[in-house]
């Protein structure tokens, strides 16, 4: 695909179409017959049907982004909370918080 932005690809391709469709007699005499013209028209059809499911699923993807932020950071307070409650448990053992995954840093 070359740099054209998909909005000028498509407008493109609505010229071209009405072109063709108002000079169908024309060009039908060098293969743009009403097939030609239809397989462009379901192509552009393809193209904006595609394109409005990616919008739809880059939306969704940033919301579950979102979702996946905000799980990350109640599970860190969760990890440091518990972090504290065994470090609380075992003020005196700090060996004993390699068990829990803390690494002892007195």
């Amino acid at each position: 695909m070359s740099n054209a932005s998909l909005a000028s690809i498509q407008n493109t391709a609505r010229q071209m179409l009405s072109a063709l469709t108002a000079n169908a007699e024309a060009v039908s005499a060098c293969g743009g017959g009403e097939n030609f013209i239809q397989s462009g028209q379901s192509q552009l059809e393809l193209v904006q049907t595609l394109d409005s499911e990616q919008e739809a699923l880059k939306s969704a993807l940033l919301a579950k982004t979102a979702a996946l932020e905000a799980a990350i950071s109640e599970l860190k307070l969760w990890q440091s909370e518990a972090n504290n409650l065994v470090k609380l448990t075992y003020r005196t053992q700090p060996e004993k918080w390699l068990e829990f995954g803390i690494k002892a840093k007195r």
